[in-house]
């Protein structure tokens, strides 16, 4: 998808060339991501299904974006919680691996997590020492976050600890950058009211 996405279209062979994979390889892995409506198959190829995907892939596309790097970087920003705190998460694929760390940690008590993301709240459903506080706004889609003006008010009234955040890019001069403007919105309204700020992103941002 970064690829193809980078390209807008790639041909099997380029693809094949590219990752030192077979060509027959390159074809069933194309044939997937059509079924899931990510691409649309061409004559020897495959091209975006609409231009909008160059900026925002599924959760689940971007969970499988370097998985294992954002593991680590959840069980590291996992130890920065005590007792008491009450954080937030966002809907980013790292701080649903914070979540899967905080849910293993058996010395928390009376945390209080704060996602605005469905898959990050529902990895942190089952943990006994974790309360989970959902803000209400409507769910989007592609990337299961919680977002809209319903959002806004609710955060006026909490005193938030740390905020963990991921970002789509990280730059020195422009700060953190993200693609969607609810979400954007959402972050720079939350960013006021938290005392700390942890950023989670891999290299590749």
């Amino acid at each position: 998808l970064d690829y193809i996405s980078a390209n807008e279209q790639a041909t099997v062979a380029e693809l094949s060339r590219h990752f030192d994979v077979t060509e027959v390889t390159i074809r069933s892995d194309l044939k997937t991501l059509a079924k899931t409506g990510r691409v649309a198959r061409t004559h020897g190829g495959a091209r975006l299904l609409e231009a909008r995907l160059r900026q925002e892939y599924t959760f689940q596309t971007r969970k499988n974006l370097n998985w294992p790097v954002k593991q680590r970087i959840g069980t590291m920003a996992a130890t920065l919680v005590d007792p008491t705190d009450v954080i937030l998460l966002d809907s980013s694929t790292t701080a649903l691996a914070m979540a899967n760390a905080l849910d293993k940690r058996n010395d928390l008590k009376d945390v209080t997590a704060i996602p605005t993301g469905i898959w990050t709240a529902i990895a942190l459903m089952g943990s006994e020492q974790i309360h989970v506080l959902l803000p209400p706004g409507y769910l989007r889609r592609a990337s299961g976050s919680i977002t809209g003006s319903p959002s806004k008010g609710f955060f006026d009234e909490l005193i938030i600890q740390k905020a963990f955040l991921g970002a789509w890019g990280v730059s020195c001069d422009h700060g953190l950058t993200d693609t969607h403007l609810a979400e954007i919105e959402l972050k720079r309204n939350i960013l006021s009211r938290v005392k700390e700020i942890v950023v989670l992103a891999d290299g590749s941002k």
